[in-house]
């Protein structure tokens, strides 16, 4: 017999986040990282990115996000709170 997990309620899940700090943060990251920096959707993240003011690159489809724009902008939009 092979090991059951019992069934966890959506909301008690723990959420493995792989960056503990800014640091760790690779120097351009997508869409899904900046999600989990944000602590927030992806659905979420793609409005952030729709903003014309938000720093990314497109390289085809793939949004490519650069570490060093990514920290200006936050520091000008967070700022503001």
């Amino acid at each position: 017999p092979g090991f059951i997990t019992p069934l966890v309620p959506f909301a008690e899940r723990q959420i493995i986040i792989m960056y503990k700090n800014l640091d760790e943060l690779p120097i351009t990251f997508g869409v899904s990282e900046l999600a989990e920096v944000l602590n927030i959707s992806r659905n979420k993240a793609y409005d952030i990115i729709k903003d014309n003011s938000f720093p990314k690159h497109y390289i085809g489809r793939k949004i490519i996000i650069s570490k060093k724009h990514f920290l200006i902008w936050m520091d000008k939009n967070f700022s503001k709170l």
